[in-house]
């Protein structure tokens, strides 16, 4: 049995237009899960000299930090955060070049970017949101389960010890 059965993407008819459709993992990976909890949010030490004092108030300071000129920068991300689901879960599609040239008359298909997402019909980009939520959630873990996700099949409790290999 392959490790990765029921990978296969679902393919989902774009509501302003079912002739148009995408193709979506029906499980992310670690690596999307990963990518996307990356583009959640930004840290950054910054130099606070100058600042004001609206921006002083999203600063946060080490207080065993001697240097009073420094502080982190927490920055969040959502919309960074459902793009890069968006851009991890759609694994094709056939939308052609004209949603990045509207005068673009041919039939090459155009690439998966976030320039193209961001240019769907807003119901379509909607209907892709409800879709990749609904396949972030189905993959969280749950904390009630002893580190299985959701819909975890394999039985195995977190707490099991692997047989050791020999």
């Amino acid at each position: 049995m392959p490790y990765r059965r029921g990978s296969e993407p679902e393919r989902l008819p774009l509501p302003s237009n079912p002739e148009y459709w995408v193709d979506m993992k029906r499980r992310p990976t670690r690596g999307d899960r990963m990518a996307a909890q990356d583009a959640l949010m930004s840290v950054v030490n910054i130099d606070t000299r100058g600042l004001t004092a609206e921006e002083m108030r999203r600063i946060e300071r080490d207080p065993d930090d001697q240097d009073t000129t420094r502080g982190l920068l927490t920055d969040y991300r959502y919309k960074a955060y459902l793009d890069t689901w968006l851009l991890r879960l759609i694994s094709a599609w056939n939308i052609d070049r004209s949603i990045l040239d509207p005068a673009y008359e041919g039939e090459e298909i155009a690439p998966i970017t976030q320039a193209a997402i961001d240019a769907l019909d807003d119901e379509d980009g909607q209907f892709l949101l409800h879709h990749a939520r609904k396949r972030m959630k189905a993959n969280r873990p749950d904390p009630t389960s002893n580190g299985q996700s959701r819909g975890s099949s394999t039985g195995m409790r977190s707490d099991t010890p692997l047989p050791s290999a020999q």
